[in-house]
């Protein structure tokens, strides 16, 4: 969720046939039953191939299974999140994995090329309003003000 911006039913329906190892990609299905591809990136690659390795259910379609070897549910993605929460010093959600894949995707393409890329952006969240997105736009952009920000009287005074 973090590194691709899926949304946690999206985790539980993603299915072994719908990763391409090749292409470094995901089809995951979204809201309303509509298909969307995602990146995979190296490093989640990695830690997917380590959970299949040991995953007993390799039998199964789904790629994250329970103990039983049935998809996982939504409610055990909240209650791991919701465990793993207890031990951060900050609040974590499945929607502020996805919230913080958004943020970062609009700094990190600010920082690379002076875009945002909002539009591509949208494409990967899923959204079906630009409005959606934009707020990751504008928080990218204040984020980089408040770096990039010279104090006037820093230079007044010759600090």
């Amino acid at each position: 969720m973090l590194d691709s911006g899926i949304r946690q039913k999206e985790v539980c329906e993603l299915q072994k046939a719908d990763i391409d190892k090749e292409r470094m990609l995901m089809k995951v299905t979204g809201k309303g039953a509509k298909d969307r591809l995602v990146p995979l990136s190296y490093i989640s690659s990695l830690f997917l191939d380590d959970y299949l390795s040991q995953c007993p259910y390799s039998n199964t379609a789904y790629v994250f299974v329970d103990r039983l070897g049935r998809p996982l549910s939504g409610n055990a993605v909240r209650v791991f999140v919701n465990r793993l929460q207890k031990k951060l010093p900050f609040d974590l959600s499945s929607h502020k994995l996805r919230h913080n894949f958004a943020a970062n995707y609009c700094v990190d393409n600010l920082r690379k090329n002076g875009n945002s890329c909002v539009y591509d952006l949208s494409i990967l969240m899923g959204h079906e309003s630009m409005e959606t997105t934009k707020k990751y736009e504008h928080f990218a952009h204040e984020l980089l003000a408040v770096e990039h920000n010279h104090s006037h009287l820093d230079k007044v005074f010759q600090v």
